[in-house]
């Protein structure tokens, strides 16, 4: 089954949920990622693929930033971006 774009963000946005559960990520950068998340999904609803790309885009910026930061796994790291790109193909 292929998920929409908007389904996409809805499971990435569990996964963050997940690591903030698991204690992998402080609660405060993670809803940041979420608010971004959510950002990129209203786009989507409104028709702006353009302004949606772009907070997937800062989306990626923010995880790497964390990871970097050693807020964040490198490899939950990478299933977040890995998540985040497979939107991004999605939508062209």
């Amino acid at each position: 089954m292929t998920l929409t774009p908007q389904e996409e963000i809805e499971v990435t946005l569990e996964a963050i949920d997940d690591l903030v559960d698991a204690g992998a990520v402080p609660s405060g950068p993670a809803q940041a990622l979420q608010a971004t998340l959510e950002g990129a999904d209203r786009q989507l609803d409104a028709g702006r693929v353009g302004a949606a790309i772009g907070q997937l885009q800062a989306f990626i910026a923010q995880v790497n930033a964390l990871v970097q930061a050693g807020s964040l796994s490198a490899a939950d790291g990478r299933r977040l971006i890995d998540a985040a790109n497979a939107t991004l193909a999605s939508l062209g």
